[in-house]
């Protein structure tokens, strides 16, 4: 579920199912922080986060879990 951020600001995620569970979650909790990879520019329209309590905590983009994995040690 990789993101991205617009030049409004705007948080978006490219698959769209994870960005409305983080939208239906966001009114109980007062911050939602998200850490998951982000990519460098923009693949599709993407679906974008609408709550203001959320934000997000950057790591590397990779291909796929087995570029990921080995690099958590």
């Amino acid at each position: 579920m990789p993101f991205w951020r617009e030049a409004d600001g705007t948080l978006r995620e490219v698959e769209g199912s994870f960005a409305r569970y983080v939208d239906s979650l966001a009114p109980y909790f007062d911050e939602i922080v998200l850490c998951a990879p982000v990519l460098k520019a923009p693949r599709g329209e993407g679906t974008a986060i609408r709550s203001t309590n959320v934000r997000l905590a950057p790591l590397p983009h990779f291909d796929g879990p087995l570029q990921f994995y080995p690099m958590v040690r």
